[in-house]
């Protein structure tokens, strides 16, 4: 039988109103990618419930309304992106800015 990987990360990820739930492995695959344990649609109006239950349970959570949150194992957030990733994200959202997202006030380390 396979051993069952552990969750380190949960991201919540908004589009109107649903929230994609993605169960996140981090970096084990050999170059160092997350794996998606599992994939689920909740109903927006859960997302604050699932949010407080993380931090009920050992979760450390970053919110990034009105586009979602990330959610990690333990007591500190770990990096999603590299500083390449990041430079990319912050010029996309120069670009397309967000309506309701104060980007200026993310670390793009860890939000989006």
């Amino acid at each position: 039988m396979a051993k069952r990987l552990p969750v380190t990360r949960i991201d919540f990820s908004v589009g109107g109103e649903v929230v994609v739930v993605n169960k996140v492995a981090e970096r084990l695959t050999p170059d160092g990618r997350d794996i998606v344990l599992e994939s689920t649609q909740k109903a927006l109006a859960e997302l604050d419930a699932m949010l407080a239950w993380c931090e009920s349970h050992g979760w450390v959570v970053r919110r990034y309304l009105p586009l979602g949150a990330r959610a990690w194992k333990g007591d500190q957030p770990r990096l999603v992106r590299t500083r390449e990733q990041i430079q990319k994200k912050r010029a996309e959202l120069v670009r397309r800015p967000v309506p309701g997202l104060e980007a200026h006030a993310l670390d793009l380390a860890f939000d989006l």
